[in-house]
């Protein structure tokens, strides 16, 4: 094989430790393999003597493959020759000492070779060396079992102080622990992802504790920079406006405000956050003018677009600053560290339990394997620095090089164990790094590519092995995958948009693809392969508003749509009428016909999957989805959990009922009808029995199958006592006919393969763990409620199909024909969300609760502020590897609204005088079709496409692209919908009064029939105080009290119910019981105001005299002396339905409400409710009593929900009238 120059410098370069950066394509694994070959021959070195780690097994045993491969072809040319030499005979008899040894070489993943030494050296951490690595499943359920036994022994404690019920308000919530459960999972797991986890733990405690002068923390300078520098990038956005300003046709009168707006940003005072909130918060953004001027209406339009955007990111950057200008803030994020260690504190004894429940269960997980590793490998002296064990030592002398494949993905504890290896000794082994940057996509897994970024960024670059340095880098660019247009387009979108900001490193001439895989196209007709990139959009016709919202419902059409778009695109394709229409085969050396094979479809989430699956199987297209299922979301699985169920209790309806419907007993909704009515009140179990006796003498129909299958479970039920799990599910297969009857289904292999893991999964629990069917199904239930651990099984499938994978699937992979498609959809901001967050090194931030609302603390608001970053970051390497997958072909579909509003926003962006795009338009509004829109319209090819006749900047691109845009007739869903409405035109068309089919009668009398329960069906599980006391006072039912969609709702006016509203707000958020004077509530309101906690416009509407009185009056200040007092409170009750009708005599609704205010003085309890309404004075005591008529049934609710929760008698109940600032005393 010829190697270029840098594969050949990477190959020999010795006694060095080596990062070679492989882009994608450029033929990593092969370099690898004949590095450790050479070594072997020219050297001498036994196979053993090399340490070679991978993140999979299939990567592992490739690379095994390939080494004995090139040893095997190595001896069969000695083998082949006439006359050896003694050196030639000493190689052979090296080489085939070397095939001897393969199997046992240190070739393996990370957590293999962490076994591995835990077995050898078990003795030095006094560890089973037959220990065993849990399955996912198994360890997930046994986490679900220690966090809540951890729980409950805190909630049992009786000397539980003030912050541990903090801990729970903040984290939990009335679905119970599982939130909090969650949170202390996700931050042992974290932890584990650091070399020292509770050094870690303590270490980001201490960090808290210490946050004193907020302005120096760590948080605070983190944020000080993210926001210096998205002001830096405002005012070069400011410079492009200047300088659209200027341009012959520029809108110049708008150039003097644009100055001021980018001079006062330039002034701002950066010296920390106050500084920068007081000075930002001054920042004026005056009126465009409106005058007419000469100028080009769409340079203007670009201009106002550009300005609008700036406007809109210095606002954003105001909000966010705001809070540092309040002492209140400052408090909660100190106050906070409380919170966290206490979380922390519980973390800590979790993890202590579930370590001693692994081990007497005799099993670890992988983060197990890879501290005992460190263990086994480093520690800690007294100053809390790093040193190496004996053992690290030993291997550093025994391993002569350590080679890691895919370094982009190591975490901190990988690159400890592996680095250790090289660095314990003196002269120990060498590293041999190799990996991409561009291709770090396991953020989930916690990856820390910035490990490989800084080895990048820091040592020398090596182009010969004629260099001094010890620690080099070589860069691998020359891509032998791609044709040469998909190079180009990589190269033409990666180097306008990645940067170390975005991206993780300069796209500069040592990142870009090299064209390495050269086509020979003399053998083909031109046009029949491949010559541009193509961009298919669908044109959904869905407002901007429903696109924005992501709605369930304009998800499902788009997506349906452009699913129907690329199978009308392949269909074409495999009929020849498509491009292209012939690929390169690599096995056969040939050009041939495009067939589904070459074919693959690559989705962001797997969530739409089988909408393209559907779309392709409809043209008759075998297609197959590559995407791991839950295991116990298949049908065959959750059927036969069922009939596990009903033979472990069969009182449980639900799955009975499941089994009967099911086509093994074949039972009819009649069937099941007949049977309920035996013993209506009793268990369906009980009804089945009563219902087999009295017809005992029928022999026919349904009968004899519901008898049968009662029969089979009786038996089982007898044999689950006496029986293994795998004999009683192997038995049930084959007794109930269940396994042949799958095996006859479509996929009907994989469903059987499912059942049989079934049975492997029981037999390892009842190995592992206990006996039994009820602990088993108790098990699995746990295994559902934590997640996907459990796969469906995989079997081998139709190779000739077009494959249906996610972007992180493919990976590694390679097709000639790609669809890079749903590039429209916005990236998710899941790993935002929550009341904790987590980063290495931020540490840990949470929201502080307080009055009932959580509000970002510093440190939460930091670790946002950099995840968003990172994030955004890996979403543009898991672009790159999308796009780096195709051979000859690459497509890029989506779904758009109008594309001309989405091109206008692309040249807005394509339009400036750099190469890179600016990160603000890369920020916002971000998806992988914008980043690529924004890239294209600026190159030759496309500006003709787009006809766009202002672009003043030219991208110097070497890609050609075609883009088309769909519309919803051009696809096969439109064809389906009319076809269906034809279809009811016939049916309803039909004239009623013939019996077409023999059976109108009967059909009829089905039809007609009436459900004698109908009113409960309007019957709702839950109501609200409110809704209720409108349906008694009979101003509405039922169906008027459904809420309305959030997408319905419009803005109100300032006027009646929204003053109202308004007005609650402010008694809501104001501590009336704290600030009681006229100028400490106005102070109040208008803090509040700042923090966005309260609307604007409180201020036009709230009397504060008013206000005043009211905060000093006798109630408020009985209120304040109290015992206990609470405002805003919210409850839900279990309440008899009958008090909305006699007619529901034994049926309950949950009645859920808050309560403005209350207190308990002497063990009574006062409520207090606040109403706005209008009262008129001069029939004051006419509008009282209607008052009290109006709200009497409200307030006996609160009073009754609230009396029996709190088990305490209620003794007045007071409403007060803003209006008139009056107290009312209710019945």
């Amino acid at each position: 094989m010829k190697w270029t120059k840098a594969q050949q410098t990477a190959i020999e370069l010795r006694d060095k430790n080596i990062l070679v950066s492989a882009a994608a394509g450029s033929g990593k694994t092969a370099v690898l393999a004949e590095r450790i070959f050479r070594r072997i021959k020219d050297e001498f070195i036994n196979v053993d003597r090399f340490l070679v780690v991978t993140f999979t097994k299939s990567a592992a045993d490739e690379m095994k493959e390939r080494v004995f491969n090139k040893i095997s072809a190595e001896i069969e040319q000695f083998q082949q020759a006439d006359l050896m030499n003694d050196n030639d005979l000493n190689l052979l008899k090296h080489l085939e000492y070397q095939i001897e040894i393969l199997p046992q070489a240190s070739i393996s993943t990370i957590h293999s070779f962490c076994k591995k030494i835990i077995t050898s050296y078990f003795s030095k951490i006094n560890i089973d060396p037959n220990v065993k690595i849990g399955s996912e499943a198994e360890v997930a359920a046994l986490e679900l079992d220690i966090a809540e036994k951890v729980l409950e022994e805190q909630f049992d404690k009786e000397n539980n102080n003030e912050v541990f019920y903090q801990v729970i308000d903040t984290f939990t919530n009335l679905r119970g622990l599982d939130n909090l459960i969650a949170i202390i999972l996700k931050i042992d797991k974290f932890s584990k992802s650091t070399v020292f986890p509770t050094l870690w733990l303590n270490q980001k405690v201490d960090m808290l504790k210490e946050l004193k002068d907020i302005t120096k923390s760590i948080w605070a300078t983190t944020m000080l920079e993210n926001m210096k520098s998205e002001i830096s990038d405002i005012i070069s956005l400011y410079d492009n406006i200047i300088r659209l300003c200027k341009e012959p046709n520029g809108p110049y009168l708008h150039l003097d405000l644009i100055v001021d707006e980018q001079q006062q940003l330039k002034s701002l005072n950066v010296s920390n956050l106050q500084t920068l909130a007081t000075s930002i918060n001054a920042v004026k953004f005056q009126r465009l003018t409106n005058k007419r001027q000469d100028c080009n209406a769409d340079i203007n339009a670009q201009v106002k677009d550009y300005r609008a955007t700036a406007k809109e990111l210095v606002i954003k950057i105001k909000d966010t600053l705001v809070t540092f200008l309040d002492k209140d803030f400052i408090d909660q994020s100190i106050l906070s560290n409380k919170v966290i260690e206490e979380v922390v504190r519980i973390v800590k004894l979790y993890n202590k339990e579930f370590s001693i429940a692994k081990r007497d269960r005799g099993i670890v997980d992988y983060n197990d394997l890879e501290h005992y590793a460190l263990k086994l490998l480093v520690g800690l002296d007294e100053n809390e620095q790093l040193y190496y064990t004996d053992v690290a030592i030993e291997l550093s002398k025994y391993y002569k090089e350590v080679y890691i494949d895919e370094y982009q993905d190591c975490n901190n504890v990988q690159e400890i164990i592996l680095g250790s290896i090289a660095k314990a000794s003196e002269h120990g082994a060498t590293q041999f790094m190799v990996g991409d940057v561009k291709q770090s996509i396991y953020k989930f897994r916690l990856a820390n590519p910035n490990i490989f970024i800084k080895k990048y960024q820091t040592w020398a670059k090596a182009t010969s092995t004629d260099i001094k340095e010890k620690n080099v880098c070589v860069d691998l660019s020359q891509n032998f995958r791609s044709r040469e247009n998909i190079v180009n387009a990589i190269n033409d979108i990666f180097s306008q948009i990645m940067s170390p900001k975005l991206g993780g490193i300069t796209y500069d001439d040592d990142a870009k693809l090299k064209v390495g895989n050269l086509y020979n196209e003399t053998e083909v007709d031109p046009s029949f392969v491949s010559d541009k990139v193509e961009m298919h959009l669908i044109q959904t016709n869905l407002l901007e508003e429903q696109e924005q919202q992501a709605n369930v419902t304009s998800e499902y059409i788009s997506s349906h749509l452009e699913a129907e778009m690329v199978a009308t695109i392949i269909d074409k394709i495999l009929k020849g009428e498509g491009n292209p229409k012939k690929i390169f085969d690599t096995d056969l050396k040939e050009y041939r016909d495009v067939q589904p094979k070459d074919i693959a479809i690559l989705l962001r989430a797997k969530a739409s999957s089988t909408y393209f699956e559907e779309a392709l199987v409809q043209r008759d297209i075998e297609a197959h989805i590559e995407i791991d299922s839950p295991f116990l979301e298949a049908n065959e699985i959750k059927f036969m959990l069922s009939m596990l169920q009903i033979i472990d209790n069969p009182l449980q309806d639900i799955p009975l009922l499941a089994v009967l419907r099911s086509p093994i007993v074949g039972a009819s909704l009649d069937d099941l009808v007949y049977i309920k009515n035996t013993a209506p009140q009793e268990h369906f179990y009980t009804c089945l029995q009563q219902y087999l006796l009295d017809t005992a003498h029928v022999e026919e129909g349904t009968i004899v199958s519901i008898r049968w299958f009662y029969d089979l479970i009786h038996s089982f039920r007898k044999l689950n006592t006496a029986t293994t799990l795998e004999d009683l599910i192997s038995r049930l297969y084959t007794e109930s006919g269940y396994y042949r009857y799958v095996g006859m289904l479509k996929d009907g292999k994989k469903r059987q393969a499912n059942l049989r893991l079934l049975k492997i999964h029981a037999t390892k629990y009842e190995e592992r763990v206990e006996s039994g069917l009820f602990n088993f199904l108790q098990y699995l239930k746990k295994v559902d409620k934590v997640g996907d651990k459990l796969e469906q099984a995989k079997v081998s499938t139709s190779e000739n199909v077009v494959r249906i994978l996610t972007i992180h699937k493919s990976k590694g992979l390679e097709f000639p024909i790609v669809f890079v498609c749903e590039t429209h959809k916005g990236f998710s901001s899941k790993d935002l969300q929550g009341e904790l967050l987590l980063h290495h090194e931020l540490g840990i931030g949470a929201k502080y609760l307080e009055d009932n609302f959580k509000y970002e603390t510093l440190p939460y608001s930091a670790i946002k502020q950099a995840i968003k970053q990172e994030s955004l970051s890996e979403e543009m390497r898991i672009l790159y590897v999308a796009l780096t997958r195709a051979r000859e072909k690459l497509f890029i579909t989506g779904s758009i609204s109008s594309y001309n509003k989405v091109l206008q926003k692309w040249l807005n962006y394509g339009n400036r005088n750099e190469e890179q795009i600016l990160l603000n338009g890369l920020k916002t509004n971000s998806s992988e079709l914008n980043w690529i829109g924004k890239s294209i319209v600026s190159l030759k090819n496309v500006i003709s496409i787009v006809q766009n006749n202002n672009v003043n900047f030219e991208f110097n691109g070497k890609s050609t692209w075609d883009i088309k845009i769909w519309n919803e007739k051009e696809v096969q869903l439109k064809q389906d919908e009319d076809r269906a409405k034809n279809e009811l035109d016939t049916l309803l068309n039909q004239n009623n009064t013939i019996d077409y089919s023999g059976h109108r009668d009967q059909i009829y009398s089905r039809l007609d029939f009436f459900y004698k329960y109908n009113d409960i069906i309007n019957l709702p599980n839950t109501i609200s105080i409110s809704d209720l006391k409108e349906i008694k006072q009979g101003q509405s039912n039922f169906e008027q009290v459904r809420p309305e969609p959030r997408f319905i709702k419009k803005d109100i006016p300032i006027k009646g119910v929204a003053k109202g509203t308004l007005i609650h707000e402010v008694f809501e958020r104001v501590d009336y019981l704290k600030y009681q004077s006229r100028n400490a509530l106005q102070d109040e309101i208008n803090r509040l105001i700042n923090l966005n906690k309260l609307s604007p416009e409180v201020k036009n509407i709230i009397n504060y005299k008013r206000l005043e009185a009211f905060a000093q009056s006798d109630v408020i200040n009985r209120m304040r002396k109290a015992e206990i007092s609470f405002k805003e409170k919210s409850f839900v009750y279990l309440l008899d339905a009958q008090i909305i009708d006699q007619k529901y005599q034994s049926e309950k609704i949950v009645l859920h409400g808050v309560i403005d205010a209350c207190f308990i003085e002497n063990g009574n309890i006062t409520l207090i409710d606040y109403k706005s309404d209008y009262i008129n004075q001069q029939i004051l005591e006419e509008e009282i009593s209607r008052i009290k008529k109006t709200y009497q049934l409200q307030l006996d609710l609160y009073a009754l929900s609230l009396s029996d929760i709190l088990n305490l008698p209620v003794q007045e109940k007071l409403i007060y009238l803003y209006s008139i600032n009056k107290w009312v005393t209710m019945e």
